[in-house]
């Protein structure tokens, strides 16, 4: 099972990604708008992968893994740290992650899916 979340660009992103899809103008603006404006989306898909409740922070995309071919399709890798707490079993603790995020823009409307990597999930107990 992936982590999905969809976002709207905007219509300068996108007006860049129809001209040229990897120059260093699109890939800053796509950037700028993935770590600024969807921000909270991100880490949204981002916690869908954590367990015992964590909390995702400090989340940064690494700006030179950003790729977008001409038909609107790419990945970055992003970093983050997550928190995980429990006061019940007396636990704070924090850890690194990092994950690759698919990107996949439909270039005429602007809207694109972030897919997140594949989670394992546990088999059926057997009885």
């Amino acid at each position: 099972m992936q982590e999905s979340v969809n976002i709207d660009l905007s219509e300068e992103t996108l007006n860049l990604l129809n001209n040229n899809n990897n120059d260093s103008n699109t890939i800053d603006s796509l950037y700028e708008e993935l770590t600024n404006i969807h921000k909270d989306k991100i880490c949204s898909l981002l916690t869908g992968y954590c367990e015992e409740r964590g909390v995702v922070y400090n989340f940064k995309i690494e700006k030179e893994t950003l790729n977008i071919d001409n038909l609107g399709k790419g990945s970055f890798s992003v970093n983050y740290d997550i928190n995980i707490y429990s006061g019940c079993k007396d636990m704070n603790h924090d850890k690194e992650a990092q994950m690759e995020i698919e990107i996949i823009i439909n270039l005429t409307n602007g809207s694109a899916d972030l897919i997140g990597e594949d989670k394992p999930e546990r088999d059926p107990d057997e009885y």
